[in-house]
């Protein structure tokens, strides 16, 4: 589409000016590109420790499985 045209030669020239970063932050920040890697990161950190837990069980063996999951998943907040 035009917009997607549109938003991609303002990405291109952000990056153009680097290492001034003022114009390519600003970009990010419009299209919300950190929240939704976020977002993204924790889904697939739940994806991938879930299944995990699940199979290794709840007993205190395995209780670091759950601090390193939970570990990152607050290190994406």
């Amino acid at each position: 589409s035009d917009t997607s045209a549109v938003d991609f030669a303002a990405f291109r020239e952000a990056v153009g000016l680097l290492p001034a970063a003022t114009k390519l932050e600003e970009w990010l920040e419009r299209h919300a590109i950190r929240a939704r890697a976020k977002a993204l990161a924790i889904e697939y950190l739940d994806k991938a420790f879930n299944p995990l837990e699940e199979r290794l069980g709840k007993d205190e063996k395995t209780q670091w499985v759950r601090q390193v999951g939970e570990k990152l998943r607050r290190a994406y907040e």
